[in-house]
């Protein structure tokens, strides 16, 4: 089995191991901090195990830097299944970002509430591959329940392999 086949089929591995995790999640009632945040820490720990998909034997040498998301997300951002099969697709990595960005807001900004136009530009550059055209036709919660399950779709797509005949 070539390398990079072998990477795509644990990759689909990795995703059916978390699953069951993000529903977890989605059925939380926590409200919209603790979704955002519970989103981000979820996302950070596929970054990781995204990272040791790639870097096999290295990854825990450079986990044990005690990277920041940031910089976890930087890594990932530069890395590659195979020659011209990148980790994370640029649309991921700038909606990563904007995640980064608002659970930074919830953290460091004393009463900031979760807006629509915050969820809504965690969604800028991927409208196109939205399966819904209002993610917050339902109002914020469902819209960070909506983005968590888009953006563990994206950072762990699904591929089968195919029997051999």
């Amino acid at each position: 089995m070539s390398d990079l086949r072998e990477k795509l089929l644990k990759l689909t591995a990795l995703r059916h191991q978390r699953v069951m995790e993000l529903i977890q999640r989605l059925r939380s009632d926590d409200g919209q901090l603790a979704g955002i945040l519970q989103c981000h820490i979820f996302v950070e720990t596929l970054l990781e195990e995204l990272i040791r998909l790639c870097l096999g034997d290295n990854a825990d040498a450079v986990l044990a830097a005690r990277l920041s998301f940031d910089q976890k997300l930087a890594l990932a951002a530069k890395l590659e299944l195979d020659k011209g099969w990148p980790l994370l697709q640029d649309y991921v990595v700038g909606s990563l970002r904007e995640l980064n960005s608002l659970r930074n807001k919830l953290a460091h900004r004393y009463g900031h509430e979760v807006s629509e136009d915050d969820i809504r530009e965690l969604f800028v550059g991927c409208e196109q591959d939205l399966p819904y055209q209002d993610v917050l036709e339902l109002g914020v919660d469902t819209g960070i329940a909506r983005y968590a399950a888009f953006i563990f779709g994206n950072m762990l797509p699904k591929y089968e392999s195919a029997a051999e005949t």
